[in-house]
């Protein structure tokens, strides 16, 4: 397990290859995003995800968002995508919004719901964009947490938690408590719907939404 803590002196471009690696070899990796962190991993490893949902202590009925760096990348992924969906694309990615379609494809254990949606993630966090524009993989991101518990910020708790099952945690003091979660919105069935109430007022979402072009 290796730590790094990002500071002005940083080259996120090599910490971006390292990280990189890890989640080519199979690793489970920690990353800040603009909101908490995440846990991270190749999406097309089964092995992969699975630890990922052990670690948490959940099952794959919850599954997983897929870290992107913009909706090209999502849109491949995705059926039956509404005009609307655009919308909130420009307005708020990248940024802390989730936004969770109809998936293309529907045998994802960990990634695509019992139900076919999918989630996408396109944070603004210089390296969590990084990671989401070079790796080469898919990659699976989740909050860093245990099921039914409340994000750490804590990275004292993170290492000590994380220790026995991350090859490489990145830390950055930007990340806080106080940090709202990404709003995560489900626009599957072609209607906006508000999951989880976040860092994204819902109004201003809705009004995205329902503005005519």
């Amino acid at each position: 397990m290796r730590t790094v803590t990002i500071d002005a002196a940083t080259d996120l471009d090599k910490l971006a290859d390292d990280a990189v690696r890890c989640l080519r070899n199979g690793e489970i990796i920690l990353i800040p995003t603009e909101t908490q962190y995440g846990l991270c991993c190749n999406a097309e490893s089964g092995e992969s995800v699975a630890r990922i949902l052990e670690i948490k202590g959940r099952d794959q009925s919850s599954p997983m968002a897929l870290l992107i760096a913009s909706w090209e990348q999502a849109e491949p992924l995705s059926t039956q995508i509404p005009e609307n969906v655009y919308r909130l694309v420009s307005g708020f990615w990248p940024g802390p919004l989730t936004i969770i379609a109809s998936s293309i494809r529907s045998d994802w254990p960990g990634v695509v719901s019992v139900d076919g949606r999918i989630g996408f993630r396109c944070s603004s966090h210089p390296l969590a964009s990084r990671l989401a524009e070079t790796a080469g993989v898919t990659i699976a991101q989740t909050s860093a947490n245990k099921h039914g518990e409340s994000p750490s910020s804590d990275p004292d708790y993170l290492t000590n938690w994380l220790a026995d099952s991350v090859g490489l945690l990145i830390f950055d003091r930007s990340v806080t408590a106080g940090n709202l979660p990404s709003t995560v919105v489900d626009v599957s069935d072609g209607n906006l719907r508000i999951i989880r109430r976040g860092a994204v007022d819902p109004s201003t979402i809705r009004e995205a939404w329902e503005k005519e072009s």
